[in-house]
């Protein structure tokens, strides 16, 4: 359990429903990392609870009978302590004198926290919720430190020397055992099928695929989106998640308003054998966990080839080929990664 700590009497008289600030003025609200300034309006329709690493924001109509709870902001020293959380998004980091850091994440509920009968709980939730986004959490200031927000972090250059050793590789028109020897898919090492130099048409490609704040790195083919080597990373080390073939390969999935992907793989043995795989990929792990695998084998029942599987036992239950493709079709449309040729890299 947190060690809570009391707030400024102003704060707790507002809280308590006592005190009027002037139109306009800002509470400052502190703790033992980090402070924010909460305008005036919003203190006085909010009720803000803080502890040594925390500070969190309910609306006070709803707060006692239906939680209230409109968010916090959270620090954390890894992904590790709060990669599970239903619902967060990292805001930024707090470089601390020392050169460490700490992740500033926002904490969100994963329910609803206002009275829906009430409307000024709903009208009240509202703006607390546009005020915590738009003004509060900018507001932040570190006790030990410096706020850097979310759209400021480099969370790319963890990955240079890895695309470094790629270009090398490509520039030197090594074989297919040679890539994989440097670690890569030996696919970058077969012919391409085209005039184009092999470093023309393969790229690289960053995204934040499980929306922990930290860019994951595609490496594969500009054309057709398939992604041979994908590299996440957990607390500055660099884990190369996946690393694929010809018959064994990764696109990205999705629907249009996501803010997250879906990893999608292609496994084949042949014409009469192909496993689809659904992935996540985990932010406290690092690792790929799979959501569900679709499975065509006409030689183990040419009646029925088609099947699903939700279990770790692998148990496929029968269904019908309009449903396999229906099921799939349902995690979304391929998304093509927004990849950067290797030949920029060799110029």
């Amino acid at each position: 359990m947190k060690k809570r700590w009391a707030l400024s009497m102003l704060t707790l008289a507002m809280a308590a429903g006592m005190g009027v600030l002037a139109w306009g003025q800002e509470e400052t609200v502190s703790n033992d990392l980090f402070s924010v300034a909460v305008p005036e309006e919003i203190a006085q329709i909010s009720d803000v609870t803080a502890d040594s690493e925390s500070i969190s924001f309910y609306e006070k109509i709803s707060h006692g009978k239906y939680g209230g709870f409109v968010g916090s902001i959270e620090l954390y020293e890894s992904v590790r302590e709060y990669g599970d959380i239903p619902n967060y998004r990292r805001a930024g980091i707090i470089r601390k004198d020392d050169g460490s850091k700490l992740d500033v994440v926002l904490v969100y509920p994963s329910d609803v926290q206002f009275d829906m009968e009430d409307q000024d709980s709903i009208d009240h939730y509202g703006q607390i919720q546009d005020a915590f986004r738009e003004q509060v959490v900018p507001s932040l200031e570190a006790v030990d430190g410096t706020y850097i927000p979310q759209e400021e972090v480099d969370t790319t250059g963890i990955y240079m020397e890895i695309l470094d050793q790629m270009a090398a590789d490509l520039r030197e028109g090594k074989e297919p055992a040679g890539f994989e020897e440097d670690g890569f898919s030996y696919v970058y090492g077969l012919p391409v099928g085209s005039e184009k130099e092999p470093s023309a048409v393969f790229g690289y490609a960053f995204a934040d695929l499980n929306g922990d704040g930290y860019d994951e790195m595609m490496i594969g083919s500009i054309e057709d989106g398939t992604i041979y080597d994908l590299y996440t990373q957990l607390d500055t080390e660099v884990i190369h998640a996946f690393c694929g073939g010809e018959r064994d390969r990764l696109t990205l999935v999705g629907h249009k308003n996501d803010s997250w992907r879906e990893i999608r793989e292609e496994a084949s043995g042949g014409a009469s054998n192909t496993v689809i795989n659904f992935f996540n990929l985990e932010p406290t792990k690092g690792e790929l966990f799979r959501v569900v695998s679709f499975v065509y084998d006409s030689q183990a029942d040419p009646e029925n080839p088609f099947g699903v599987s939700y279990s770790w036992e692998d148990e496929v239950e029968t269904i019908s080929e309009e449903d396999w493709n229906t099921r799939q079709g349902n995690f979304g449309e391929t998304v093509m990664p927004d990849y950067h040729a290797f030949e920029a890299m060799s110029k």
